[in-house]
């Protein structure tokens, strides 16, 4: 029985270390104004890490990136 529960708390703490360690930061951009550019490129400059970083686009909107960074 003793086995049993230790089992099944060194599975739960598993799990939940696996969420702790997946969070990652979102970044809402929002799209180029009429006649602009570079929503995209700003959002990349201000992210701290941008590899553990998600950048959420809205639907419909228009992104237009420079080529430098």
């Amino acid at each position: 029985m003793k086995k049993r529960i230790l089992s099944f708390l060194s599975l739960g703490l598993l799990f939940f270390s696996i969420q702790v360690f997946g969070q990652k930061t979102v970044i809402i951009v929002e799209p180029d104004a009429e006649g602009t550019t570079g929503a995209l490129n700003t959002a990349f400059a201000a992210a701290a890490d941008p590899g553990n970083t998600i950048f959420e686009l809205r639907r419909g909107g228009h992104y237009e990136m420079s080529n430098s960074f």
